[in-house]
């Protein structure tokens, strides 16, 4: 047994050929990314420190959206990015879920429904808190799409994160109701409720849910989802900046099962963690087969060039500077945590290994190998030997 954490990559490079075979072309191609990453099959490069002159040598990473060994990067360059737009006040956690009746219809029709998902919620963000019986104000929030429950069932949801108030209609003032919540899930709710059956019967009116066979079968299936189905929750509140980037940093890019949850694999059984909600997240474990586990972790593959983060409102207009910078003015604190936590993303991304003081630079690529599938030996993100 292999010294090394387990990987996904290790279950795929097991499931059998006419497994593989069965696949469509989409799961072939994240199968056959996660399977080359960080392997001769990509290439490799060096990294040189610009102060104590250490070097690190590593193959290239597939950058596959899908992988669990690509994100750490991605989300913490995309953070960094999106860090100074944040506002030095509390941020809040919402999730819209969608009723189990309309799972199916989801998953036959993934791309239209997930539109139709962010649709319905940032509709519903903005209408709620135009409402001055609830904010009376203009909005910025950022939403995530995810697929996946603990077990790696579809299950997909919104997550939002929105700063503790918004601008006046005029720009004139910063407008906050409460300290402890921002917008009322119930009021939330009933919103979405509203907004999402109205899209899909409009979806369904110009022919984008062609799986579904009349409209009188939409109507059965709308009329199974209760009121109590359509679940909006608020998660604890961040206090500040530096919480809100931590978040984002370690949550945005996150795929369906990160390779720290598995636990053992025989070469037929997978055993993975997973937190069970009706126990306070107590951990259990899991036990699926190979190609359970391979078929569920596919059941995620978001659409080709799908956008599944998304910002709306004030910051995400054409004068999102302008707003930016009068949205700091009007709160009239500095917003210097935002600045410092940027800083030590920054740093941990770039900086040597060695001294803690230098930064890498990249300054040797080899091109990669040409490689068959399942035929690529995991790399550990480490080469044997340096390049010539």
């Amino acid at each position: 047994m292999s010294s090394f954490p387990l990987e996904v990559s290790e279950i795929f490079r097991q499931i059998s050929p006419s497994y593989y075979a069965s696949l469509s072309v989409d799961k072939k191609r994240v199968v056959d990314a996660i399977l080359r990453c960080r392997t001769s099959a990509l290439g490799a490069h060096i990294s040189k420190c610009d102060r104590c002159g250490h070097k690190e040598q590593s193959y290239n990473s597939c950058r596959n959206r899908h992988c669990p060994k690509c994100q750490g990067s991605r989300s913490a360059k995309w953070t960094e990015a999106r860090a100074k737009d944040l506002l030095p006040v509390p941020y809040f956690h919402t999730v819209f879920t969608v009723p189990q009746e309309l799972r199916e219809i989801a998953y036959r029709h993934k791309r239209e429904f997930y539109e139709l998902m962010f649709q319905a919620v940032s509709e519903t963000m903005k209408a709620v808190a135009k409402n001055e019986k609830f904010l009376g104000a203009k909005i910025s929030f950022y939403t995530v799409l995810h697929t996946w429950n603990q077990k790696l069932e579809f299950h997909p949801h919104i997550h939002v994160v929105s700063p503790n108030g918004g601008l006046s209609e005029d720009g004139s003032a910063w407008i906050t109701k409460h300290e402890n919540f921002f917008l009322p899930v119930r009021a939330l709710s009933q919103v979405y409720r509203g907004k999402l059956v109205e899209a899909l019967r409009a979806a369904f009116s110009l022919g984008k849910l062609p799986y579904i066979p009349s409209r009188i079968e939409l109507e059965k299936v709308i009329g199974r989802c209760h009121v109590p189905d359509w679940v909006v929750y608020s998660k604890r509140p961040f206090e500040g900046p530096e919480q809100v980037i931590k978040y984002l940093s370690s949550y945005i890019h996150r795929v369906a099962i990160s390779n720290r949850r598995l636990r053992t694999f025989d070469g037929e059984r997978v055993a993975f963690a997973y937190r069970d909600p009706e126990r306070k997240e107590k951990k259990k474990v899991m036990s699926l087969s190979k190609e359970s586990f391979t078929r569920r972790f596919l059941l995620h593959i978001i659409p080709k060039n799908f956008t599944r983060i998304r910002h709306y409102g004030f910051l995400a207009s054409p004068i999102k500077e302008k707003n930016l910078a009068l949205a700091k003015e009007l709160i009239g604190k500095v917003a210097q945590q935002v600045d410092e936590a940027t800083s030590r993303i920054r740093e941990i991304c770039q900086s040597c290994p060695e001294c803690k003081e230098g930064t890498m630079h990249g300054i040797y690529t080899a091109l990669p190998m040409i490689v068959h599938r399942g035929s690529a030996k995991p790399s550990r993100n480490s080469l044997s030997h340096s390049p010539p």
